[in-house]
């Protein structure tokens, strides 16, 4: 029997049965979940694929997670199928994608072939980097080699060909119209392979090209590059906030460098490395002023590209064998032109995902919060400055598995992620100017937004 019959037969045998989950060896001969658009490609994938030969590469993080994506690259209105597999004899197992066209009648057909590298694919995106009118595709690949680079590749559909627009590695990345002109740019961190130090680049649109644009190297203290988030400055201009783990003995430090990003390139606000001679700039100094001992993060903490950078300081409180330490508290800094503002404060759970912001009144070592770890609940308890104890209780925030069945009756449902849900415990306080309100605690609770 022909490879080709083989392959149609897999596809009629699929099309006629419920969906099946294949995982391991059983993948060499079909895809799982087959639906009939995918059956359809499979199809037109047969007359020129040996799909016994092949396995399919499944992307392990993003929003296409299947080896058949569908997505219409050049805005005609029909969409394209990228199929991404390797070939099951092939050594170095080099990940490869098969890309399909549809007629006007909706048949498919095979349009072209592109091999990636020898790897794994990570995650697949689809970004306006060349036109307001096309999309190109990135694709992140996991090297076989634990040693090298991740590595990111960018492609883009011509009229007969499925180009490599650009290749680089990376350590982080983010995808925004940095300078301006309509179409996004790609910000990457990477490492230098020549003294191991990090930097930041732009990939933009430079004619008809994507090429490597402004380039900026970060603090030599970097070890390692923990976050990068996007947000917006005090006048509107794009910043990139890195937030990196610094090297620098026996205990860990958590720096913030924000880098201002606009059509005239990339400039520090926040970071890099001391002037010659030892001097200090303004950047060096707010860099400085970001240093701290806990391992959070800046973060866009309403969704409104306002990014605010953590410094914790103590909350009040006694250290007992049953509550542990009394968690920081997190002063959220906004830059401004002048320097750092703190706006506000929160408690972050990190392990948890959440954090409750602190009402004004909550403020000047008023309240503290004991930990409770054997029930995963954090209790906000006021402080008694002249017995130096807690006192009464103004809040429980509980965090337990989705479904758990647990006794819940008294508590307040404020949110669901994942598999986890978080409640919160309000005892009602007559007279107390601490206590707060369940409409006031969903004020202030958040999701983390990393």
């Amino acid at each position: 029997m022909s490879r080709i019959l083989t392959g149609i037969l897999i596809v009629l045998l699929l099309s006629s049965c419920g969906a099946v989950s294949m995982t391991g060896t059983e993948n060499l001969l079909s895809a799982p979940t087959m639906n009939p658009r995918q059956a359809e490609v499979l199809k037109a994938l047969a007359l020129t694929l040996p799909l016994n030969d092949i396995v399919y590469q499944y992307p392990q993080s993003g929003d296409y997670r299947s080896p058949f994506v569908f997505f219409d690259l050049n805005g005609d209105s029909r969409e394209e199928a990228v199929v991404f597999y390797s070939l099951s004899d092939e050594s170095g197992a080099e990940a490869r994608a098969k890309v399909l066209k549809q007629d006007d009648l909706g048949i498919w057909s095979s349009f072209y072939d592109i091999t990636l590298q020898s790897g794994e694919v990570e995650w697949i995106e689809f970004h306006k980097l060349l036109s307001a009118d096309s999309y190109c595709m990135m694709v992140g690949l996991k090297p076989s080699n634990p040693r090298d680079a991740l590595m990111l590749q960018v492609y883009s559909m011509h009229e007969n060909s499925f180009l490599l627009e650009a290749e680089h590695q990376y350590h982080s990345y983010t995808v925004r119209d940095f300078s301006g002109d309509g179409v996004s740019d790609v910000a990457i961190i990477a490492r230098s392979a020549l003294d191991r130090t990090f930097f930041l680049s732009l990939l933009q649109k430079q004619g008809d090209n994507l090429s490597a644009g402004p380039r900026i190297s970060l603090s030599p203290e970097i070890e390692d590059v923990k976050m990068l988030t996007y947000g917006k400055l005090w006048d509107g201009a794009s910043a990139l906030f890195v937030d990196g783990l610094l090297a620098n003995g026996l205990m860990p430090t958590i720096a913030t460098e924000i880098i201002r990003a606009d059509a005239l390139g990339l400039s520090f606000l926040a970071g890099g490395d001391l002037d010659r001679g030892g001097e200090y700039n303004l950047a060096r100094i707010n860099y400085e002023f970001t240093f701290r001992d806990e391992s959070v993060f800046s973060m866009d903490i309403d969704g409104n590209y306002t990014v605010e950078v953590p410094y914790p300081v103590s909350l009040p409180g006694v250290y007992s064998e049953r509550s542990g330490q009394a968690p920081k508290l997190m002063q959220l800094m906004r830059l401004e032109e002048d320097g750092f503002m703190i706006y506000r404060s929160a408690v972050i759970n990190a392990d948890s995902g959440y954090l409750l912001l602190f009402p004004e009144r909550w403020q000047d070592d008023s309240v503290t919060v004991e930990i409770r770890p054997d029930t995963s609940e954090w209790l906000f308890r006021k402080w008694d400055p002249e017995a130096q104890h807690p006192a009464e209780e103004l809040l429980r925030i509980r965090v337990a598995a989705r479904d758990s069945g647990g006794n819940f009756n008294r508590y307040a449902k404020l949110e669901t992620k994942g598999m986890a849900s978080y409640y919160a415990y309000i005892p009602r306080l007559a007279g107390e100017e601490l206590a707060v309100t369940e409409q006031e605690v969903r004020e202030l609770f958040r999701l983390l937004p990393y």
